[in-house]
């Protein structure tokens, strides 16, 4: 609020441990003194990763852009996958501790055209939007999560195999060659299960996230969700957690 009691912009704040003041972190060019900005993730050495309303010196609006503050709490702009009238959409939602992004990015070719959302990664030493791989023509992906060894997850929309020629979303991994991995391809194929989100991995590799489980196949009890967990690459290490309700908080965190 300023003075008068007017709303000025919702800003990202960090809180030091050794204090309970919230700090203010730094915004891009900002339309009169109205700001809005929201922190996402923070790793170990203190670096942060939110998104940021983006305008000119103009004041025009130019689209929510990734950013990444530093221990000072400076915003450094992250890259995007294009344009539509000079204006991205970026959002990171996780960092690890070497300083690696994740999130999506709306994808445009060079006239402004809508190429779907994507995930993509952004490098600590660089602030260049790394498209990462999909599963067969895909234009819908997005990545949740990355753990210290720089392996990702999220989901990806796959065409191709069902009758009516997509097969929806399904829960993958990447590695270092960014190459989508379908986690449903780690399993036994009749275990009932398809798995649709990975939400979240650990440093050992575990992946946890949401799937639909038929219990007797098709024409009969019809599938529901569940919370599934995963280790890679060991297909043998995959073990159901627990019920649809905790299913559906997933699904409500997700930034989709």
């Amino acid at each position: 609020m300023d003075t008068f009691g007017n709303g000025i912009g919702s800003r990202a704040v960090r809180w030091d441990a050794s204090s309970t003041a919230a700090t203010e972190l730094g915004n891009l060019v900002t339309k009169n003194v109205i700001k809005s900005s929201s922190a996402r993730a923070i790793n170990d050495a203190g670096t942060i990763v939110g998104g940021v309303e983006k305008y000119d010196a103009s004041v025009n609006y130019l689209g929510s852009s990734a950013v990444r503050w530093d221990a000072s709490g400076t915003a450094t702009e992250l890259g995007n996958l294009g344009t539509h009238t000079g204006i991205p959409y970026t959002s990171p939602v996780a960092i690890n501790d070497s300083g690696t992004a994740v999130g999506w990015a709306i994808k445009y070719d060079a006239s402004g055209t809508y190429l779907g959302g994507r995930a993509v990664r952004w490098d600590a030493s660089d602030t260049t939007a790394i498209e990462l791989g999909n599963l067969g023509g895909s234009d819908v992906s997005d990545a949740y999560a990355i753990n210290n060894s720089g392996i990702i997850v999220g989901h990806a929309y796959k065409y191709g195999t069902s009758g009516n020629g997509q097969d929806g979303d399904r829960a993958v991994y990447w590695g270092a060659d960014n190459v989508a991995v379908d986690l449903n391809t780690l399993i036994d194929p009749a275990s009932g299960w398809t798995l649709n989100y990975a939400d979240c991995i650990s440093d050992t590799g575990w992946i946890a996230g949401v799937g639909s489980f038929d219990p007797d196949g098709a024409g009969g009890q019809d599938a529901y969700e569940r919370l599934f967990l995963l280790q890679i690459p060991e297909p043998s290490s995959f073990v159901l957690l627990a019920g649809a309700s905790l299913a559906y908080w997933f699904i409500r965190r997700r930034h989709r």
